[in-house]
């Protein structure tokens, strides 16, 4: 896996929901959507989502823009070339290759399950 593929994989699309997400908006660019249409386009809870899309947003990967004075918060995929670049060169590790999809799940596990050990009080 090229190394600015791998630092993305961990810092931005390090959960499987967040990789979905990512998915989705590389294989449809010119979407427009909610985190409520998402969430029902991905048949994934609204809070799990909202939560990604807002971790995405803030790492650059999608846009947020509001209308009716905030009423409305509306996402994008980012106009940035060059995450528009690694997040396609991640979607293609991971359709063209299966190897490269196994290592990027069980990266993905494996820092979730790092996470969770961290966040459970210590007996």
């Amino acid at each position: 896996m090229p190394p600015e593929v791998e630092l993305f994989l961990k810092t931005t699309a390090n959960t499987l929901l967040k990789l979905e997400i990512i998915f989705f908006y590389t294989r449809n660019p010119a979407t427009v959507d909610t985190v409520q249409g998402l969430a029902s386009r991905l048949y994934r809870d609204i809070e799990q989502v909202r939560s990604a899309v807002h971790s995405l947003t803030e790492n650059g990967v999608l846009e947020q823009h509001e209308l009716g004075e905030g009423a409305y918060q509306l996402f994008t995929f980012t106009a940035d070339s060059a995450r528009r670049a690694l997040s396609r060169k991640l979607y293609d590790l991971y359709h063209d290759d299966p190897a490269a999809r196994v290592e990027i799940i069980r990266k993905i596990m494996t820092w979730q399950q790092s996470l969770r050990e961290k966040s459970e009080p210590q007996a």
